[in-house]
């Protein structure tokens, strides 16, 4: 109005709304105080026995010093820890990634892989895929293990049906591509050139320490060929059937 800026009625009607607005939007923008020596919050936290065993037991002692006031609930990994998640019953969820909810922000919290030391000339050894398939033949499906039979190792993570299932798919994948070079009579740095556990080094591999890679594919191909040599030469292949000698790392 001339030369003075007044609010127009519908500005005016606008004044208390937009207030609560930002009133609003300064509280959700503030974060909520956490002092870890007064706390009393209660924590659930879905976890696997072997997470309980390789972390939560250290974890919790460390915590409790610095939180002394606050619990925690530890509860198992399955389907029901991923609908408590998503409805704010459940904190934390520490699981293998195949169970962890695409939709919520993750972390790599630690790795682990499968390692088998074995004597080379040890003839027990030659029978892991048999083993998972006897496995297989006892086990009990159910989605996402829940319910379902729960396979313990006597080394390595806790693991479903499922898991095996890849796990013993890998070795059979393996074993025959190698077993395909060895008929060709491949040499070994040519079987480790032909990268024949592609797709299945991050996972279940190593480039480095006690146990990598390489060092399974050179064990599987000395007892493909040794097997291959070792062959009645009276009897049909069919007959002779070998399965993986030593597990990856």
């Amino acid at each position: 109005m001339g030369r003075k800026m007044v609010l127009t009625p519908l500005a005016e009607d606008l004044v208390q709304p937009v207030r609560d607005v930002l009133q609003v939007q300064a509280t959700i923008a503030t974060k909520p105080h956490f002092e870890p020596s007064t706390s009393t919050r209660h924590f659930s936290i879905a976890v696997s026995d072997c997470v309980t065993s390789v972390l939560m037991v250290d974890f919790l002692r460390d915590i409790l010093c610095q939180a002394p006031s606050a619990t925690f609930e530890l509860r198992p990994v399955g389907r029901r820890a991923a609908e408590d998640l998503e409805s704010g019953k459940l904190n934390f969820l520490i699981a293998p990634e195949s169970y962890v909810p695409t939709v919520h922000p993750k972390e790599v919290l630690f790795e682990d892989t499968h390692t088998c030391v074995a004597w080379s000339r040890n003839r027990k050894v030659g029978t892991t895929i048999v083993a998972l398939n006897d496995i297989l033949k006892r086990t009990v499906y159910r989605h996402d293990g829940e319910g379902g039979t729960i396979v313990v190792p006597g080394h390595g993570y806790v693991c479903d049906e499922h898991e095996v299932v890849e796990y013993r798919d890998m070795l059979v994948i393996v074993r025959d591509r190698v077993q395909a070079m060895v008929k060709k009579g491949a040499t070994l740095d040519q079987v480790k050139a032909a990268r024949v556990t592609a797709g299945y080094d991050t996972r279940y591999g190593a480039a480095t320490g006690l146990w990598t890679m390489d060092m399974f594919v050179e064990a599987v191909y000395r007892d493909l060929s040794r097997r291959k040599q070792c062959r009645p030469s009276g009897l049909p292949r069919s007959s002779l059937k070998a399965s993986t000698t030593i597990h990856p790392s």
